[in-house]
């Protein structure tokens, strides 16, 4: 096999060596951010549609003969949102929003019916009703379908991954959360230690929480609606009908477990008087809480439709009909002819068997988990979690914002009414005033740009659901959009959470997370995980039917369920049963309807032999990752498939199709036997891994060899990568970003992965290869200190550039604009020397030395800290004297100005960005790493005649210290070194992908053979000689190449110190921080030190004589302050000066004795001797 990773063009050999190909054509057809992709359009597509058909008709009580009808809506692609004569309808692109600081969105079309009077007919008319944020790469974005020459015709980044907004010119990426998921029983012990069966049921209309508790041995059930108490559960089984015992009984289970654990519930409900439906709904409505609306249906109806409606939402109560057809009833109670004493006809109305049967199921799997017979669901189990993606974030703010919108048209129609302005006929002038696109728009830009999803409507607060994407690196950005977060709060103390589980094997990273109080908590998704997105439920419910699966009524016989059967869940409703002796055919064909694509791909089902449950599952939110099917001990895929995706006649999503390649998600995996290579396959096994390394994220695939490091250093270093300086995009000269850290000289790793070829890192790197010596050089290079050759340096290693920007809005529509003035007219001063005129800079007005005539900074002048960049002036009384407003250069460094740009904002005024270089060369202090989380500072930079070199005369650019390897085990940097003095010579990249030392155990006999073969030392060892004295070195010297980060962390941006500086007012002492100048903190622990060597005279000048020393006047014998009188010391209280003496303190002492003064406290000073 070769050292070198093979191209996507290249020649297969087969099935196990060349299965890296899929996912390079997964990769390409489907993209990485793909699970946002897919959930942003399927919200525009079906989300939207169905929000505002559930909210169609909008009418108004005062008045009954306006109508309004939402017929269908539209979401177009996006468009200038100036709206001037010039901008109508004109497409905008996402750069262009950027500069401008517009806002990338697509007009929400609706097209409505309308009319104001009885006479009138219903009018039809398009309309915009708001304004959306688009998802950059999704199908309303106009950069979708663009070729790579489109895309830079655009001034966009090809390999930009997308799946971000941007909002008032900032670039904002979704991150995903990961909650609870909905309609499944989770089986737990409770904070009280008590056995709890919670369900949190979701449906259309509502979402609610129930639980049945096991307290003193009786079963409860809680629901917020019962708010005074939690009722017993065999209440709610008569209140649903079901009022003999026996019939209960046999409902939960006949044995003499059940038995046992029933009794006492049934004992206590016949110590309550309750024996028939009318009790059990009296008993009901008495203990509903306190609720925000007053209704008007009797208290037995009330408690019917609570019942029915509100517990166990997601099951759906079914009407029965008089033609004997079922009609299901989520939401609407039926009007029927109940009175104060009357029973509701529950028998002949309702059918309640499904929603007994899945509460009996509770109660069944509460007696086995307290009995220990079965376990409890883990709440960090991926397969219990649901991941909200784009659809289900955005829905929340959309659903909010519509029926806000719905609202105010019905109040501006009521007020209209009223106040008799409303016009006699309907017109689109009428119209455009009830309907207003604010809303809407408000809501989107609001929630996306702060991040905040406050929406009282559903009780939701949440905080951080977006971020704000990092630009430090293209790495960083392409992490943030496969990140996602827990629910968990990150401030409690609890490992359970933040630990690996085995669910999440192929599903998230088990290395990007980040360090301190998150990790664990905030994860990043594998390679080829997938969100699923919600399929029709409708045609796989019919499907089952026609499979084997009974309906419930005809498989309930009055004693309960047969006992040799499985109850089928579909999307955590229960459907009915099949029988346990056809439960193999039924997977069977499950599984051939869903190779041949007659089912979802995405449709997942798996047995719980403990459960008893068979559960099929289409809903979105669940993750999934593809693996290849194995039938009779073979891979379906053959090494002609793979030929023919070489030849790119197929894709990927063609082997899904064709049931070669199959989607799992965490739970049907549990059913399953993986092998990780074809070669492991037996006939046991179910499936086949595509590649080891997709169990790893797309950050991870920066570190070569990453199976031979120690795994905290995984973690570092996918920190670290995201923190390196290199290129970010190709349009990053484009770019106006708050804070940019490019390398001058990136170069490509000379060790590649697989997966860095998938990321097209490779064309926008973030580092160098520097030949490194592991050598102990002058002891500055002790705690992981590396030591630089300052002729590397002056070539370029390490230099890098920051780039900054400053904006300022310029208001030219109000009454007195404001403007932009040039440099006075004194600026430069005429002096006649030598019989010459002479033009020099007047020393008064210095800091406008870099200002243009138009009021902007000269591209290219020469910046030093407070030069003026934009001289603003703003219109005064007084027009001949504007009032200036100069904004300045805000570094304390020298920069050079690189672009200004003028142009409009979305009301139309000027808006000037200038965007401002600064060079930065390596010094001592600065920070670097390699791709093993072996981060160091610079510690020495010597000349390159003092430093080592080889017989060849290569001289190292950078000395790192042996002791740095055995306490960090990094053998994958010992790896590196060898691959990339291999790769030098041999002219190719080196494959280090994770794994492929295991999958290939000649690889490191070839590695070796190759340095051999080049007359090297296969150790990687070299002869030195000594850069001082000319000698050979009398020990071999580890030496090669490495590719090292320059992190952003560099010493002239935390350097600090000061004499004497600004102080603030309250309390007289030095501002905090270095932005403010302030002074260096000496904190507690600084303070313990300096007691404990009793440095008395060190804590006074700290903390008092540099601090806030103040000589304060004081009277001997009183104690008090005292102060001036006609240049005398005077003491109020003793009317005299004669005890007055000066003492030194704090002045925040003398702050809190005022303090203290007025809330009545009186401090007296007791002096000793006084000088």
């Amino acid at each position: 096999m070769s050292l070198s990773i093979p191209t996507p063009q290249s020649q297969p050999q087969s099935v196990e060596t060349d299965r890296w190909r899929l996912i390079h054509s997964y990769v390409t057809t489907m993209g990485i951010t793909q699970h946002h992709l897919r959930s942003f359009n399927d919200f525009v597509d079906t989300t939207i549609p169905s929000i505002v058909q559930a909210n169609s008709v909008v009418t108004s009580p005062s008045n009954p003969h306006f109508r309004l009808i939402f017929d269908s809506v539209a979401v177009y692609k996006p468009i200038d949102p100036t709206r001037t004569a010039t901008s109508i309808n004109r497409n905008i692109l996402p750069h262009e929003c950027r500069q401008r600081n517009l806002s990338y969105c697509s007009p929400i079309v609706a097209k409505i019916r309308y009319r104001f009077s009885k006479d009138e007919r219903l009018e039809q008319r398009s309309m915009v009703i708001g304004y959306l944020p688009i998802m950059l790469r999704s199908n309303r974005c106009h950069l979708t379908g663009m070729s790579r020459l489109q895309l830079a015709a655009a001034q966009e980044c090809p390999d930009d991954p997308g799946a971000y907004f941007i909002v008032k010119g900032a670039e904002k990426s979704l991150l995903m959360a990961e909650q609870m998921a909905m309609n499944r029983i989770i089986l737990s012990k409770n904070s009280k230690g008590l056995t709890e069966a919670t369900v949190a049921s979701s449906t259309t209309e509502r979402k609610s929480r129930c639980s049945v508790v096991l307290e003193g041995r009786c079963f409860y059930l809680k629901h917020n609606t019962f708010a005074k108490r939690n009722i017993p559960v065999v209440v709610i089984f008569k209140a649903m009908g079901f009022v003999n015992d026996i019939t209960i009984l046999s409902l939960v289970g006949t044995d003499q477990l059940f038995l046992d654990y029933m009794s006492l519930s049934i004992q206590e409900c016949i110590g309550l008087g309750i024996y028939t439906q009318r009790d059990a709904l009296e008993y009901l409505s008495k203990n509903f809480g306190a609720r925000s609306y007053t209704s008007t249906k009797p208290p037995l109806e009330e408690a019917r439709d609570c019942l029915a409606h509100f517990v166990l939402s997601h099951i759906p109560v079914v009407e029965k009909l008089s033609d004997g057809s079922e009609d299901v009833k989520e939401e609407k109670s039926t009007k029927l002819p109940l009175t104060q004493n009357a029973l509701p006809s529950n028998a002949v109305r309702f059918n309640w068997l499904p929603k007994a049967v899945y509460l009996a199921t509770m109660l069944r799997r509460a007696i086995l988990f307290d009995f220990g017979i079965i376990k409890g669901d883990g709440k960090d189990f991926v397969g219990n979690k649901k991941i909200e993606t784009a659809n289900d974030l955005l829905e929340l703010v959309f659903d909010d914002a519509f029926k806000e919108l719905v609202s105010s048209i019905a109040k501006k129609v009521d007020i209209r009414k009223r106040t008799g302005t409303q016009t006699a006929s309907s017109s689109n002038l009428e119209l455009n005033k009830l309907i207003s696109p604010d809303i809407i728009t408000k809501k989107f830009v609001s929630a996306i740009s702060t991040g905040h999803w406050n929406i009282e409507r559903f009780h939701v607060s949440r905080i951080g659901v977006t971020q704000v994407l990092s630009r430090l690196s293209y790495i960083s950005a392409l992490g943030q959009v496969t990140r996602l977060a827990s629910a968990f709060d990150k401030e409690v103390k609890s490992s359970g959470p933040r630990m690996l589980n085995f669910s999440q094997l192929g599903i998230f990273c088990p290395s990007d997370t980040p360090e301190g109080e998150s990790v664990g908590l905030v994860k990043n998704l594998c390679i080829m995980a997938r969100i699923s997105t919600e399929e029709d439920p409708s045609a796989i419910h019919q499907l089952l039917l026609s499979v084997g699966v009974e309906r419930l009524p005809s498989c309930w016989t009055g004693d309960g369920l047969i006992v040799n059967s499985y109850i089928v869940f579909l999307n955590g409703s229960l459907i009915g049963s099949i029988s346990k002796a056809s439960i193999g055919g039924f997977f069977q064909t499950l599984r051939h309807l869903r190779r041949r694509g007659y089912l979802s791909y995405m449709t997942n089902f798996f047995l719980n032999a403990e459960h008893s449950a068979v559960y099929v599952n289409c809903d979105a939110g669940r993750a999934c990752r593809p693996l290849l099917v194995v039938e009779n001990g073979r891979v379906l895929l053959t090494l002609r498939d793979i030929e023919l995706l070489v030849l790119k006649r197929k894709t990927f999503v063609d082997f899904v199709h064709e049931g070669k390649i199959e989607y799992l998600d965490v739970n049907e995996a549990l059913n399953a036997y993986v092998a990780m290579t074809p070669r492991e396959v037996t006939p046991e096994h179910t499936h086949c891994e595509l590649e080891s390394y997709t169990l790893l994220g797309y950050v991870v695939g920066l570190i070569p060899y990453p199976h031979h490091n120690q795994s905290p250093r995984n973690c570092y270093q996918c920190s670290m990568g995201k923190q390196a300086s290199g290129a970010i995009s190709f349009n990053q000269f484009e770019r106006f970003e708050a804070a940019m850290f490019l390398l001058d000289y990136p170069q490509r790793p000379l060790t590649s992965t697989k997966i860095l070829k998938l990321t097209g890192y490779e064309n926008l790197p973030a580092g160098q290869n520097a030949t490194v010596c592991v050598m102990s050089y002058s002891g500055f290079d002790i705690e992981d200190a590396i030591v630089l050759n300052k002729a590397a340096i002056d070539r370029g290693f390490g230099r890098c550039s920051i780039y900054r920007s400053i904006s300022e809005e310029i208001n030219i529509n109000k009454a007195q604009p404001d403007q932009l003035s040039g440099p006075p007219l004194d600026l430069w001063l005429e002096t006649l020397e030598d019989g010459e005129v002479k033009r020099r800079l007047n020393p008064k007005h210095q800091p406008y030395h870099a200002l243009d005539s138009d009021g902007t900074c000269a591209v290219a002048a020469h910046m030093q800290p407070g030069d003026i960049l934009i001289n603003k002036c703003l219109a005064t009384r007084d027009e001949r004297v504007p009032s200036s407003i100069p904004i300045k250069s805000p570094t304390e460094t020298t920069t050079y100005i690189d672009k200004v740009l003028l142009t409009t904002t979305t009301d139309n005024n000027l808006l000037v960005k200038v965007l401002t270089r600064e060079p930065r060369r390596p010094e001592v202090g600065d920070k670097f790493s390699s791709r093993h989380g072996q981060k160091g500072v610079c510690g020495l930079i010597v000349p390159q005649t003092d430093l080592p070199f080889t017989a060849e005369g290569i001289v190292p650019d950078l000395i790192m210290n042996p002791h740095g390897y055995p306490s960090r085990m990094t053998i994958a940097k010992l790896l590196e070194l060898i691959s990339n003095k291999s790769g030098c010579f041999r002219g190719e990249q080196t494959d280090a992908t994770c794994f492929r030392t295991k999958d290939d155990p000649s690889f490191i006999t070839e590695l070796y053979n190759s340095l051999l073969q080049l007359g090297f030392s296969c150790s990687g060892k070299d002869v030195l000689y000594s850069g001082s004295t000319g000698d050979v070195m009398p020990v071999y010297i580890f030496n090669g190449p490495i590719f090292y980060q320059k992190l952003k962390h560099m010493v002239k941006d935390k350097i600090h110190s000061r004499s004497t500086g600004p102080r603030m007012m309250l309390t007289r002492q030095p501002t905090e921080g270095r932005r403010a100048h302030g002074g260096l903190r000496m904190g507690e622990m600084e303070r313990d030190c300096a007691v404990s060597y009793g440095a008395s005279s060190l804590l006074i000048e700290r903390f008092m004589l540099a601090s806030d020393e103040l000589l304060a006047y004081t009277c001997a014998t009183c104690g008090l302050f005292c102060y001036e009188v006609a240049g005398s010391p005077w003491c109020q209280m003793c009317q005299t000066g004669d005890a007055v003496v000066k003492i030194r303190i704090p002045y925040a002492t003398k702050l809190m004795i005022n303090e203290l003064f007025a809330m009545g406290v009186m401090l007296r000073f007791e002096l000793g001797d006084c000088i």
